[in-house]
């Protein structure tokens, strides 16, 4: 049996800026109950006036409650499967994270001392850390972007049957390691992991070894989201190199905001915070924090040096971060018509221009 939950259905998974499950959702799919929530909630929430509750119950003690029931009715019937994803209380800010502390405390003590995870797996888990304001912009700030929070547990019984596997979870807690291992980990403890014809390199579960020469480009991760051996040498932002390059991501962004022009402001820069390099499997590479206008957006770009051009380049969108919350800057987008294929995210870059905004 399977269980799904996501507390903000407006930006599911599956279902925000996409179609959903072409085949069947799981057993127990709460979407249609979290819409009816969020319908109630949503203009308290728009307001800043939301205290978190469903009356005088937390809505995170009420979604704990829902997976404790559903534990409840298949631990003696049936192998079982629950995934839920709980965002409300930390994706704005950190003031709130505490509310969940009491309520994931008893959650999981309860299930400890009634014998619930003496024959299951638990992982929790986050998506990301903070991503913005000024701690974003130390090196521990690019980690907390790059590396969210995991823990896994695995009950005695599968330790004592399965102790190499067990090594090997212990010792990749030091190596590198992405979601696809996670999700190949999770195949292979609800044994739905199929047969592979050759050796994977990109998806490796967490119980297998993960070579201690991995490399981010080896299997496949960006440069941009990669944190090994980076040892970055700050420049000085009013060089003439410096401006150069944060001109060149600017340029290079106006050029795909161009692809919706008649909905978005072009953006010109402000200042540029800093710019560093290192040098990164035998290139050079470098990132700079600027922000622009008139949006008054914070951003971080990873250029990389071409030698043989002289010249910069960027990968893609997905080479610049946000660092800061873009909210409704955006929102005509939305009214984007779907003729014109839109292949690129803009929301991050757009300032939706007046005559959009009102309409939007």
């Amino acid at each position: 049996m399977s269980f799904h939950m996501e507390d903000w259905p407006q930006v599911s998974a599956f279902t925000y800026r996409l179609r959903g499950f072409s085949n069947k959702t799981a057993h127990h799919y709460m979407r249609s109950y979290q819409l009816a929530l969020w319908r109630r909630v949503q203009n308290a929430y728009f307001a800043n006036k939301d205290d978190l509750c469903i009356g005088s119950i937390k809505r995170n003690k009420k979604a704990l409650d829902l997976v404790q029931e559903f534990i409840d009715m298949y631990k003696t019937k049936s192998n079982y499967a629950a995934i839920m994803h709980y965002i409300e209380n930390s994706h704005d800010g950190n003031e709130r994270v505490n509310y969940l502390d009491h309520d994931l405390k008893k959650f999981l003590s309860h299930n400890f001392e009634s014998g619930n995870l003496n024959n299951t797996a638990l992982i929790l888990y986050s998506d990301h850390g903070s991503r913005f304001g000024m701690d974003r912009w130390s090196n521990q700030g690019d980690m907390e972007e790059r590396l969210p929070f995991l823990s896994i547990f695995l009950p005695n019984s599968y330790i004592r049957q399965n102790s190499d596997k067990f090594k090997n979870l212990q010792r990749n807690a030091q190596q590198l390691t992405t979601p696809f291992d996670i999700h190949e980990t999770i195949r292979e403890l609800s044994c739905t992991n199929k047969p592979k014809k050759k050796q994977e390199i990109r998806a490796i579960s967490l119980l297998n070894h993960i070579p201690i020469n991995r490399t981010c480009q080896s299997i496949g991760l960006s440069i941009h989201y990669c944190v090994c051996d980076q040892n970055w040498e700050f420049l000085n932002p009013k060089e003439q190199f410096s401006v150069q390059s944060a001109e060149y991501v600017v340029a290079y962004l106006n050029k795909e905001l161009s692809k919706a022009e008649d909905y978005c402001m072009p953006l010109k820069i402000k200042k540029i915070n800093y710019v560093k390099q290192a040098k990164i499997g035998g290139d050079v590479f470098y990132k700079i924090n600027f922000i622009t206008m008139p949006n008054k957006a914070k951003y971080e770009a990873m250029v990389k040096f071409d030698p043989d051009e002289k010249k910069l380049l960027i990968k893609s969108t997905d080479s610049v971060s946000r660092l800061d919350a873009y909210g409704s800057q955006s929102k005509c987008l939305e009214k984007f018509p779907s003729s014109k294929k839109l292949t690129v995210d803009l929301r991050k870059f757009c300032l939706c221009k007046p005559m959009r905004k009102s309409k939007a």
